[in-house]
């Protein structure tokens, strides 16, 4: 069975559902994560991601809402790395730093659908070499597939035709009671022993254990009372924008959300080695599409690579060229808490 589309202004909305009766919106604007309704504690339907009224909202949008975003997710400094001996010099758009691929961005092309049925939906693009100053072509395929067991799972594929550096996440932003407050009564758990304190620009520079420091998520934590942490890094970004290395290998379980209103709990899978928590801090003012957005409206569960591993000693873990394809994946179970 295909899977309902609709237009959607010049692009189209793709609904995946599942026996649960949750719904998931996908569109082939920047293969973005539109709505994605489940059924809270009490069997009431709730919108878990923030997003906007139109396709013309996204376009304009400043936040990433909901899209997948690349070639390179995250920051490299300066938007400089060295390649083949070669120094590559990418376009920069969050001052000096390239962000989230900058001119070549994912999160706003028009995707191809290769694939639908009632639960999964594949949809491709790619980008040209010396788009941004990527130094390659990247053919990109990205596949959405909503379980039975309520879980979303993203699977990523990136074959570039020359050596570059890949790292593609999500940038849906969550809020688990559907956006009628803010997210600081969430509680957060991170399956990480150490991350990345950042400088002014952002900047992973000092890797740095989380213990006895606001950054300790590793067990179910009230938000609220680490958003006014007393802490250097907390107020850098006024609130978190931190990556955080993840413990394992492999797909496995990193991360946990719950919100006690609605009884919703986010289950977080996956098999990259960091974990980018974004707490919405530059969310006030966004235009959304039942009210303008606030700070810490939303959450962002980012997996990738490290920030800036470009011009880490680990680069090479992030180069990939015809033979040395991309692959990710990341899933997000949604469960009702038991209380």
């Amino acid at each position: 069975m295909a899977c309902n589309a609709k237009t959607w202004g010049d692009y189209h909305l793709y609904t995946l559902t599942n026996e649960r009766g949750t719904q998931v919106d996908i569109s082939d604007l920047g293969a973005t994560l539109v709505n994605f309704v489940v059924c809270d504690k009490d069997g009431q339907a709730v919108n878990i991601v923030l997003g906007y009224e139109s396709p013309e909202a996204y376009l304009q949008g400043q936040a990433y809402i909901g899209g997948v975003v690349g070639p390179w997710a995250n920051r490299i400094a300066s938007g400089q790395f060295e390649l083949n001996g070669k120094l590559i010099q990418l376009e920069q758009n969050e001052g000096s730093n390239h962000l989230h691929g900058a001119g070549a961005g994912l999160h706003n092309r028009r995707w191809q659908v290769q694939q639908i049925s009632a639960n999964r939906i594949s949809l491709s693009t790619s980008v040209n070499a010396g788009e941004a100053g990527y130094p390659a072509s990247i053919s990109i395929l990205v596949s959405y597939s909503l379980t039975d067991n309520n879980t979303l799972v993203i699977d990523y594929q990136a074959e570039p035709d020359g050596k570059t550096p890949v790292n593609l996440t999500h940038h849906a932003y969550f809020n688990l009671n559907g956006g009628v407050s803010g997210i600081a009564e969430h509680d957060v758990q991170i399956n990480a022993d150490m991350y990345f304190e950042i400088d002014q620009q952002s900047i992973p520079h000092n890797k740095c254990f989380v213990e006895d420091t606001p950054m300790d998520f590793r067990t179910l934590t009230r938000l609220s009372s680490r958003l006014v942490a007393n802490d250097a890094q907390v107020k850098a970004v006024g609130g978190f924008d931190h990556c955080w290395c993840l413990t394992g290998s492999g797909m496995r379980r990193v991360a946990e959300v719950q919100c006690a209103e609605t009884g919703l709990g986010l289950r977080m899978f996956t098999d990259q080695p960091g974990l980018q928590f974004y707490t919405g801090n530059t969310l006030a003012g966004q235009h959304g599409r039942d009210k303008v957005y606030r700070r810490y409206d939303g959450f962002c569960l980012e997996a990738q690579c490290y920030p800036n591993q470009v011009n880490m000693m680990n680069a090479e873990d992030c180069h990939y060229w015809p033979g040395k394809a991309y692959r990710q994946t990341t899933a997000y179970q949604i469960i009702v808490i038991q209380r």
